[in-house]
């Protein structure tokens, strides 16, 4: 089965996506989503009444306006207004809205085409050889399957495989996202489950050894496997790390993302984790709904090693110089690689409990993107 979208699911997605303002990841043509009145429309959909959100100061108006100039004529205030309201009042200048990231930040420093072809999940193996990564049991790609060395195996070898295995997660390897395509299997039929499922997933699959997380990771809720987003942009030779969030479960869901009703938090450069949680929707919360922790009270082991993974894997994805990758903490301490984002990676939550996707670096990211000229356009006026 091929992995690349048909032309018809892409027109169907690409009117969706002019209907709604919505995306789908992966099949929306990635020309359409720079497209600067389809990111306007999207503002209109995904951006709440501003009755509830406080306007900006005359100073803050003043900064938003004096920071922007270089590069746009006109930086509308409604993101700025948003992302302070959405952090608890912290407001800076150099967030970067997500529909203007999309635009010009990822349209420049990603190559989207490319995208097309290496966001496989069958395909890290070689990407990241030297990479820790949860061990496979089998993939499809293509109409062929492979044992986790990359050697074709019968269906035969794939049932022993499956029933060899207590529990194994099945992930479709490509489109998905939030959560989407994840399935944990298990019990006295689990192939046939599995061949169940696979018969409603038209793309490449990879079938996986459920990861046991760290007990401090566990702590945080053991239902989920608590993974981290982990920002990094490749800046000439170095690789840097930009922000990192831990996404938490909630509601006994075997998975963490927003999408499944957890929250995220951020997370310092000790490890320690921030005093507020954010749902997606902008609820924001101190403690863990139902395990009552005081989210400040907890740390996340080991972020060194975490940092050292990825930025040892950024260099083999060098058409992608910012990338988002969620990384999770194994039972004995190590770091392990669950998934990266190569583009059209959402930045809105993690600046929301973090600020500025580039800190300090904002003005340095832009001059590079604009190189050094003014836009001869106006963005989202």
């Amino acid at each position: 089965m091929n992995t690349i979208p048909t032309g018809l699911q892409v027109l169907k997605d690409n009117i969706y996506t002019i209907i709604t303002g919505d995306y789908n990841e992966g099949s929306t043509s990635l020309d359409l989503l720079s497209n600067v009145a389809i990111m306007r429309l999207d503002r209109k959909f995904s951006f709440p009444s501003f009755r509830d959100v406080p306007k900006l100061t005359e100073e803050q108006k003043e900064s938003l306006d004096e920071f922007w100039r270089p590069y746009v004529r006109h930086m509308d205030d409604k993101f700025h207004r948003l992302m302070t309201m959405r952090s608890g009042g912290f407001f800076y200048p150099e967030y970067i809205p997500e529909d203007f990231y999309f635009m010009h930040v990822d349209r420049f420093y990603n190559d989207r085409r490319e995208s097309a072809y290496m966001d496989n999940k069958c395909y890290y193996p070689k990407f990241f050889p030297e990479i820790n990564q949860p061990r496979t049991v089998c993939m499809r790609v293509g109409k062929n399957w492979f044992d986790g060395n990359g050697k074709l195996i019968d269906h035969s070898e794939v049932r022993r495989r499956i029933n060899a295995e207590p529990e194994v997660v099945l992930k479709q390897a490509v489109l998905s996202e939030g959560g989407f395509g994840v399935h944990f299997i298990s019990g006295e039929n689990k192939f046939e489950e599995f061949r169940k499922i696979l018969r409603k997933i038209p793309t490449d699959v990879i079938i996986q050894e459920p990861i046991k997380q760290h007990a401090d990771m566990a702590a945080l809720n053991a239902s989920s496997v608590n993974t981290m987003r982990i920002m990094t942009w490749l800046d000439g030779n170095e690789v840097k790390v930009l922000l990192t969030i831990v996404r938490i479960g909630v509601g006994g869901d075997r998975v963490d993302n927003n999408a499944y009703g957890g929250f995220f938090c951020k997370v310092n450069e000790d490890g320690s984790l921030g005093s507020r949680g954010y749902f997606h929707g902008g609820r924001q919360i101190d403690r863990h709904p139902e395990h009552g922790y005081l989210l400040s009270d907890m740390k996340i082991p080991n972020l060194d090693k975490a940092y050292e993974l990825v930025k040892r894997a950024h260099p083999a994805i060098s058409h992608f110089r910012i990338a988002g990758w969620d990384v999770a903490i194994c039972e004995d301490g190590e770091p392990t690689l669950v998934e990266v984002n190569f583009s059209l990676c959402g930045v809105n939550d993690v600046q929301a409990c973090c600020g500025p996707l580039f800190g300090d670096d904002t003005k340095k990211m832009l001059d590079e993107v604009f190189r050094g000229k003014k836009a001869q356009f106006s963005v989202l006026a």
